[in-house]
């Protein structure tokens, strides 16, 4: 048996019962209602315009959206070519041709490969070796596959067509994939390995998307260990910023971790001070119930009178929109909209609802209204 010679402290009673009873105490700040009004409150506060536009290059490209239309800067294909490996004929030289009358061309002194620019002239009586995909040379404006051909060198190379050809055969002629000017993509649009693909053909190295939404991950609970440190007794794992910061990537964001942090106010406020200085969104796991160390909601509730509201629309709607979100997250909107519509309507002259002139009288009203609430939107 151990024996500890150290003497005990004093417990003090009065300070122990005060912390069992803040512990206990039902500090009700929750609001229970249905999925669907939950989702339609969430909804009615994200600003749903799209973030600034950013150049990256075509292979961090894949998944992004695109942030402008693409208007393709060249033809593809850039010039005519051979869709198979044969001879560049003019099509009237083998008009009749057949396996018992064949057409004989002499072949010029040339090979078009692919990468190869032509150089010779297909005249009338002649034909050029071309591989697939190489240039169609002037004159020519057919392709005999060289199946259909039989080779002879009795006089110099020639060769027997046995079948004729029509003008345009096996000819895959500039732009007939893309035109040069045409739409390529559309603003909005995933850009996938399809997507991928086209950009590169019309040679394209980068491509404007729109910015992905900074979100910042924070896990709180001083019973929480981040994963690879020693777990200690009475502790868990971290695994909700885990899988927050996986989720907010599969949606399409850019998560920011910032780590555990234990159930102090101060440290706790200072780093979503942080987090929304330089994110888009925060996600913030934990501290929501009503146990004693649930701090979250009075640090948000502390922070959202100070709260950002980017809109990208016309001043007055931006003014108008700002109010109805502050309102409600003051939980004082159905207030200030009745005392808003009562001074309208206190007007000597009837003004219809939903006017122009309505709606600049009701932005007014808005506003003083929540001046005695603190809120100043000239400032």
């Amino acid at each position: 048996m151990a024996v500890n010679d150290t003497p005990r402290r004093p417990i003090d009673q009065k300070s122990l019962l005060e912390a069992v009873r803040r512990a206990a105490r039902q500090e009700q700040f929750l609001e229970v209602v249905s999925a669907q009004v939950a989702r339609q409150r969430w909804e009615a506060h994200l600003d749903r315009a799209p973030l600034p536009a950013q150049t990256v290059a075509l292979a961090q490209a894949l998944g992004r959206v695109l942030g402008s239309d693409v208007a393709a800067p060249i033809d593809v294909p850039p010039f005519d070519r051979s869709g198979v490996d044969g001879f560049a004929v003019r099509s009237a030289d083998t008009l009749g041709a057949a396996d018992g009358q064949p057409r004989r061309l002499r072949l010029n002194a040339e090979v078009i490969a692919c990468g190869s620019a032509p150089k010779i002239v297909v005249a009338a009586g002649f034909a050029t070796t071309i591989a697939t995909g190489g240039m169609i040379p002037r004159g020519a404006d057919a392709v005999v596959m060289i199946e259909h051909t039989d080779l002879i060198e009795d006089d110099g190379p020639a060769i027997e067509v046995r079948r004729a050809a029509a003008p345009g055969q096996f000819v895959a002629y500039a732009g007939s994939d893309i035109a040069r000017g045409e739409t390529l993509l559309r603003r909005g649009g995933v850009i996938g390995s399809r997507e991928i693909g086209m950009l590169a053909a019309c040679g394209l190295a980068a491509v404007n998307v729109v910015q992905r939404p900074r979100v910042a991950v924070l896990s709180t609970g001083d019973e929480l260990i981040a994963p690879g440190a020693p777990l200690r007794r009475g502790g868990v794992y971290d695994s909700n910023g885990a899988i927050l910061a996986a989720a907010v990537t599969e949606a399409g964001g850019e998560p920011k971790s910032f780590g555990v942090f234990p159930d102090d106010e101060a440290v706790l406020e200072r780093a979503l001070r942080t987090a929304l200085a330089e994110c888009d969104m925060i996600v913030l796991s934990g501290g929501t119930s009503k146990g004693a160390g649930d701090l979250s909601h009075k640090i948000v509730s502390a922070l959202r009178k100070a709260r950002q509201v980017r809109l990208k629309k016309p001043p007055n709607e931006v003014r108008l929109e700002i109010v109805r979100q502050i309102t409600e997250l003051l939980q004082t909107e159905d207030k200030v909209d009745r005392a808003a519509r009562q001074k309208i309507r206190s007007q000597k002259r009837e003004i219809p609802e939903g006017s122009e002139e309505w709606d600049l009288l009701l932005r007014r009203y808005y506003a003083e209204e929540l001046k005695k609430f603190g809120i100043d939107l000239s400032k």
